[in-house]
C-alpha cells in the first residue's frame, strides 16, 4: 500500500473515490445529502480545498490503483474568556472503495494523520461522525477515538 499527500492534480480521482462516503450519507440522510455525482463542481470543490494550506488529503493506492482517501484539516481554535486556544487536525472524511474495506486502508490513512499531528507538534485529533455510520463510529473507536461531545437536533 502507498499512502501521497494529494494535490490540486488529484483532484478527479478524490472526485471519484467521493461516491462511497457521499453514498452512505445520502442513503441515510437524503434531506441533506445529495445524490453523488462526479462532474465539473465537485472537482473544483476538491481543488480549492487543496488549495486551502491548512487542508490535507492523503490518497491511498493499492497496485497503483486509488482505494481510498482521507481529507483533514488544521484548526486553530482561539482563545475566549472561557477556554484556551488550541491547535487540532480535523478529519472531514474518510472514503475506501468498498471493495477494498477492512483492509488496513483506513488505518494507513489514519496513520499519515497522527504523523502530521506528530510532525506539527499538534496533540488533538478530532473526528465528526453521524449516528447512523456505524461502521466508521466502530472503526474510529478501534484506531483510539473515544466521544467528546453530542451533537443532537429537532427534525
Amino acid at each position: 500500500m502507498k499512502i501521497i499527500r494529494a494535490f490540486n492534480s488529484h483532484s478527479k480521482t478524490i472526485a471519484k473515490l467521493n461516491i462511497f462516503v457521499q453514498q452512505i450519507h445520502r442513503q441515510a440522510q437524503p434531506n441533506i445529502f445529495k445524490p453523488y455525482n462526479e462532474n465539473e463542481e465537485i472537482i473544483s470543490y476538491f481543488e480549492r480545498i487543496l488549495s486551502n494550506q491548512n487542508n490535507y488529503i492523503f490518497l491511498s493506492y493499492l497496485s497503483d490503483i486509488p482505494v481510498g482517501y482521507l481529507w483533514a484539516k488544521i484548526q486553530q481554535i482561539h482563545e475566549t474568556p472561557l477556554t484556551f486556544s488550541n491547535r487540532r487536525i480535523h478529519i472531514h472524511h474518510v472514503s475506501v472503495d468498498e471493495k477494498h474495506r477492512r483492509k488496513g486502508v483506513g488505518a494507513s490513512l489514519l496513520d499519515e494523520v497522527k504523523k502530521l499531528s506528530k510532525d506539527l507538534d499538534i496533540r488533538d485529533i478530532s473526528v465528526d461522525t453521524w449516528a447512523f455510520n456505524n461502521d466508521a463510529n466502530h472503526f474510529f473507536r478501534s484506531q483510539g477515538f473515544d466521544v467528546y461531545n453530542f451533537r443532537m437536533w429537532i427534525i
